[in-house]
């Protein structure tokens, strides 16, 4: 086995990771995922930060893949065991993976934007399908929100 090293772990836009010795600043290890080379350089990228187990052994990292990448910590060797890498969109193309990877009770947490949802379900009621809202009547939410509106703005006297 390896020494023990202080690290920063970072994941670029375009899903390389990269395990920074803190002291020399010297390159430990490098990931790329695969199909790197085919969107490195263009708008397509990932914000999303990465993350560390709290055991640390393994580094969760989001790529322009759509995926989010399991690697060890020790020697940046990716996990493809189970599930893993594990599909977090399925148009990796067009979405972006934006905000920071998270780890809560063993789970790997990534949040997404509305846009990037098809289907929402429930308690066993749908309520978006095909990427539009099922459950709510969105012209009486939009009327009650501008009569809400409407009401500050008479009790307030704010024109």
């Amino acid at each position: 086995g390896g020494r023990r090293h202080d690290v920063f772990l970072v994941t670029t836009s375009y899903g390389k990771t990269l395990a920074i010795d803190a002291a020399s600043g010297s390159v430990l290890w490098t990931f790329a995922p695969a199909g790197y080379s085919s969107w490195a350089g263009s708008a397509r990228i990932t914000n999303s930060t990465s993350v560390v187990d709290g055991a640390r052994r393994y580094v969760y990292a989001a790529a322009p893949d759509g995926k989010v990448h399991k690697l060890r910590v020790s020697d940046g060797a990716e996990v493809r065991t189970g599930a893993w890498p594990v599909a977090i969109t399925r148009l990796p193309a067009r979405e972006k993976v934006g905000p920071a990877l998270n780890v809560a009770h063993g789970l790997v947490l990534e949040a997404t934007g509305p846009e990037n949802i098809d289907t929402v379900v429930v308690d066993g009621r749908i309520l978006k399908r095909g990427g539009k809202l099922a459950a709510l009547d969105t012209p009486k939410v939009v009327a009650g929100a501008r009569a809400a509106l409407a009401g500050v703005r008479e009790r307030t006297k704010w024109r």
